[in-house]
């Protein structure tokens, strides 16, 4: 288990009093989409935020995070499957799920922890699926980075662009 995940599931009860930028990103992120979908897969789903969000405007909800304290604090339902995983395996839902009747791809301020981001957008593109990502990038923290001397271990938003080869992004 890698050091992130400990620390989400070290602080999962606390990290809900606590996400308001998560929220806000996530609802900001998601109020433009306004159709029913069949299936949303949200990679890094944490404790619900996106799921929240939709309010059950869809027939099936997938959420997938690696922090199994957070996966329990998810919303559950007989529409929604929530599997304790890496976003980065090969199979989002370890075949767990068809994930071929995914409609939309999304993950609110997840992906910056992926191991290999390139790989990932590339199977999202090659998805049929709509996506909508929101990703913390090196110039997020830029200011407090510089303040207390530190280098931002996140991606450069240049970097992760140079991902986006087809469809239409927003950036």
């Amino acid at each position: 288990m890698n050091a992130v995940v400990t620390e989400f599931d070290r602080f999962a009860l606390t990290y809900q009093e606590t996400c308001d930028l998560q929220k806000e990103i996530a609802n900001d992120l998601l109020s433009p989409l306004q159709k029913h979908y069949k299936c949303v897969l949200d990679l890094g789903s944490g404790s619900g935020a996106v799921c929240h969000h939709f309010k059950g405007n869809y027939d099936a909800f997938i959420g997938i995070d690696a922090s199994l304290s957070m996966c329990n604090l998810h919303p559950k339902g007989t529409n929604i499957a929530v599997i304790h995983g890496d976003f980065d395996e090969e199979k989002w839902d370890q075949g767990k799920i068809d994930t071929s009747l995914v409609d939309l791809i999304t993950s609110a301020s997840s992906l910056q922890w992926s191991k290999d981001p390139e790989r990932l957008i590339s199977r999202m593109q090659h998805s049929n699926a709509d996506v909508a990502i929101a990703v913390f990038t090196s110039e997020t923290f830029k200011d407090l980075h510089q303040m207390v001397g530190y280098d931002s271990f996140l991606p450069r938003a240049q970097r992760l662009s140079e991902y986006f080869t087809e469809g239409v992004w927003e950036i």
